[in-house]
């Protein structure tokens, strides 16, 4: 009603201002006819003017006062509906355009206003969001999209259409722009901007974006054919690795990380660490563009902190790394490495820069050409290190570069220095901080650091062998060793050394780096801790060796066995092959085995997306009966080498097949766990119960991880996917040979024993699997020290009924012993529990 009001007063009051200036007009008239004056007319005008002008700054006036007075013109709820509307359009969460407002903006533009121009849509989706949420949970993912979603909004103009499509997935359309390399260019920026590192405790999930592209350039096309084109790119961005963009009219997969970081960095699937270490070691990292100006094309954080710059200052001096550069050092720098573009041999080059704090900074350049095919001009990589200190004498000066040289075929990290003489080790700043020690140089190695604990008892031997090669000039190498952090856990490691040389070719010292294994992404990628595993848990298998399939070498992981003849004193895979169907009692079998497992067959397994080969079939045995053996085999690229290699195991499946024929249950693995299917494990106890054993007495055990609820909870799913692998891994180890093993998916494995010498074996074999659990070898991850073992137990009696009942026993007696803090066996109706 006060809205109306005023708009009435309103009126009323351009009413009589018009009916006055009509009254005016007609009084003018009137003037002109009464007075001959020839002026008069011009008179009459100017006074209707000012009229007109006072009428109208005597409404602006009473307007203004009106709402100092009485506030805005629009009621509350009318300022409430504009912010719903606004709400509306706007995803609460990122303060992006929502799904609907940024297709309806898209759509209305490309209508009205950019159907004649070139303009370019973005399809954006996160890479392993899902970890995050999944690992810290989802006020860390919303924290995580918000980062992002700004990130994105920074790198496009003001102008051009930013929403979110939902979930972690965006959508932008950039307009006028005219070309691809424009395009290419806001693509790698925004894959750059996209990179984040979310991490807690000893666990870190990194971020990254994929892209499709599509463009519009005046071609008619609809917003759908765009938003079709741009999801295709994306999937074949997906598809070709993630962390890179796909542009649907050009025939072109890549990403700025990958050129800059993988090709010109030479990094392998460890990139997340190592990009990590490059980023903060005390040196810097930088790709040189030589052409008519010397221009740097990628700078490392680290660099940037090194040189004290400025990523404004950087951009404004258009990337011209010599303006940094103290004036009378920049020619000869500038001579080296032009010199060094034309050439295969390093360069090195010392110079000062002078930051705007006034304290000069000596600076070591090592750099050396490599091939990038993203610039038509010739390209160095460059190793930058403060070496200001290092200037105070020439005799450290010149240790420095020594050490500069090996730095480049490590890493570009140095962690740790042996001085070969004197059987010395230095270690640096973060290296102490890291192990709690409290001198930076330890004599009488590696006993002084086996002694006081900080080298895992099973890694002592490994630790002794690493040192021993040092000790007698080994070019290079390394060892997978577990150490004890200043929070007494162990945690396994990687050592990796190169020897530098005098000038005479004696060894001197060793230098290196340490590469921490307990990242859930890249565990399963070492060869060293795979090889250690199947060694050390290779006694219930007739065979295990590892190949490498490129050079045809084979290495025996278990020595003697009933066809120890397979693979002794055999050097190469072929010939270990060729000894096993030798042993193959069917024609079928040796050519279906020879088919699979040759080098190429394998190959070919792995290239077309399998890394898991298992094959049955019948061969000798040297008692002369017939055995059923299952050969199974695990594929990986070692990502240190990028070789393919294969493990191979045999073992013998006799009881199993026995079991089949004596049941009438057909027993197939699952191709995932390689453990039995819960129901096959119901069927043949049912038979079993029927068959009353065979005249043997079976039972049925569940093994539970206790505590499963809560490490849940603790660790994240990821990791916890991760232990259960390993806890299925192991029970299968002990009990599966002979037995039926099959995983409950609660974090408890059940298994049938179906042949039981005596109730004393039996609780032998229990304690032996519960044993074997709790060595947290099999992946090294901490938590598996802290996981509750605890096995409940059925024995058939000859009266108990089948596996339901038996099943239900056996959970009885789990549930009775985890009350117990000691206990950690219990069997159906007997009191007594082993602890």
């Amino acid at each position: 009603m006060k809205r109306n009001k005023n708009s009435l007063h309103y009126i009323i009051q351009v009413a009589l201002i018009v009916l006055s200036a009509a009254a005016l007009f007609l009084l003018r008239q009137q003037l002109i006819r009464a007075v001959e004056f020839r002026k008069a007319e011009v008179f009459a005008d100017i006074i209707m003017m000012m009229f007109i002008i006072c009428s109208v700054l005597l409404l602006c006036i009473r307007v203004f006062y009106h709402k100092k007075e009485n506030g805005p013109y629009f009621t509350e709820d009318e300022e409430n509906l504009v912010k719903l509307r606004h709400q509306a359009r706007v995803d609460a969460l990122t303060g992006l355009l929502n799904r609907e407002e940024a297709t309806e903006r898209i759509i209305n533009f490309l209508k009205l206003s950019g159907h004649s121009g070139s303009h370019t849509l973005f399809m954006i989706d996160l890479d392993n969001f899902k970890s995050v949420n999944d690992t810290f949970g989802h006020i860390e993912g919303d924290k995580v999209l918000k980062i992002l979603a700004a990130k994105i909004r920074t790198v496009f103009r003001f102008d051009d259409i930013v929403g979110r499509l939902g979930g972690d997935e965006f959508i932008v359309l950039m307009k006028n722009s005219p070309t691809a390399d424009i395009v290419r260019r806001k693509a790698a920026e925004l894959l750059s901007a996209l990179e984040y590192l979310t991490s807690g405790e000893d666990i870190s999930v990194t971020v990254t974006g994929s892209i499709g592209i599509s463009s519009y350039n005046g071609d008619g096309k609809d917003f759908q054919t765009l938003y079709r084109e741009a999801d295709e790119a994306l999937y074949r961005a997906k598809l070709a690795g993630k962390n890179r963009f796909a542009h649907f009219d050009i025939d072109e997969v890549a990403g700025q990380a990958d050129v800059l970081k993988q090709k010109a960095l030479k990094e392998s699937s460890t990139s997340i660490q190592l990009k990590a270490l490059i980023d903060n070691i005390d040196g810097g990292i930088a790709l040189v563009e030589v052409g008519d100006a010397v221009r740097t094309i990628y700078l490392s954080r680290s660099c940037v902190r090194l040189l004290k710059l400025s990523y404004e200052g950087i951009k404004q001096a258009d990337n011209k790394i010599l303006n940094f550069i103290n004036e009378e050092d920049a020619g000869p720098v500038e001579e080296t490495l032009r010199r060094g573009a034309v050439s295969d041999a390093s360069v090195e080059a010392v110079f000062r820069r002078a930051p705007d704090d006034g304290r000069v900074i000596w600076v070591h350049m090592r750099a050396v050409h490599i091939p990038f095919e993203n610039s038509d001009k010739p390209v160095l990589i460059a190793i930058l290190t403060d070496v200001t200190n290092l200037k105070e004498t020439e005799r450290n000066y010149e240790a420095q570069k020594r050490q500069l040289e090996t730095v480049l075929k490590v890493s570009n990290i140095v962690t740790f220095e042996v001085d070969i003489y004197k059987h010395t080790l230095i270690v640096t700043d973060a290296t102490v901080q890291k192990y709690g020690i409290n001198t930076h140089v330890i004599e009488n190695m590696p006993e002084s650091l086996i002694d006081i604990g900080a080298i895992h008892p099973d890694s002592v031997e490994e630790c002794r062998r690493m040192y021993d090669e040092i000790f007698s000039g080994v070019e290079k190498g390394s060892a997978i060793i577990r150490t004890m952090k200043t929070n007494g856990q162990y945690s396994i490691e990687r050592f990796t050394y190169f020897t530098v040389f005098d000038d005479q070719g004696r060894p001197v010292k060793a230098v290196g780096i340490t590469e921490e294994l307990g990242s859930m992404r890249n565990i399963f990628m070492r060869a060293e801790v795979l090889a250690k595993q199947f060694r050390y848990y290779s006694y219930k298998t007739l065979m295990t060796v590892k190949a490498t399939l490129s050079s045809d070498s084979v290495i025996s992981l278990k020595k003697g066995g009933p066809y120890a003849d397979v693979w002794e004193d055999q050097k190469t895979y072929s010939g270990v092959l060729d000894n096993l169907l030798a042993y193959a009692v069917s024609a079928e079998d040796r050519d279906c085995l020879k088919e699979a497992l040759s080098a190429d067959g394998l190959r070919r397994y792995f290239e077309q997306g399998h890394d898991v080969v298992c094959l049955d079939f019948e061969a000798r045995g040297q008692d002369g009966m017939r055995r059923y053996i299952t050969i199974s085999g695990i594929m990986f690229v070692d990502n240190m080498d990028d070789q393919l290699n294969v493990f191979i195991r045999m073992r013998d499946n006799t009881a199993i097949k026995q079991l089949e024929k004596l049941t009438g249950v057909r027993l197939d693995l699952t191709p995932k766990l390689m453990c039995f299917p819960f129901e096959k494990l119901r069927m043949v106890t049912d038979a079993l119960a029927r068959l009353k054993g065979g005249g043997k007495k079976f039972a049925v055990i569940v093994i539970s991880i206790a505590n499963f609820d809560t490490m849940k909870i603790q660790c994240g799913q990821k990791l916890m996917n991760l232990i259960l692998t390993g806890f299925i891994g192991k029970s299968k180890i002990i009990l599966q040979p002979d037995n039926i093993v099959s995983y409950n998916g609660d974090g408890s494995v059940s298994g049938l024993i179906h042949e039981i010498e005596s109730d004393e074996r039996l609780l032998q074999l229990v304690e032996e699997t519960i044993g074997t659990l709790k060595k947290p070898a099999y992946f090294h991850f901490i938590e598996e020290d802290i996981l509750d073992y605890r096995c409940g137990i059925s024995i058939w009696n000859g009266q108990t009924g089948g596996f339901d009942e038996m099943f239900g026993e056996a959970q009885q007696a789990l549930r009775r012993i985890s009350e117990s803090e000691d206990a950690y066996i219990g069997i159906y109706g007997q009191t007594g529990s082993r602890d």
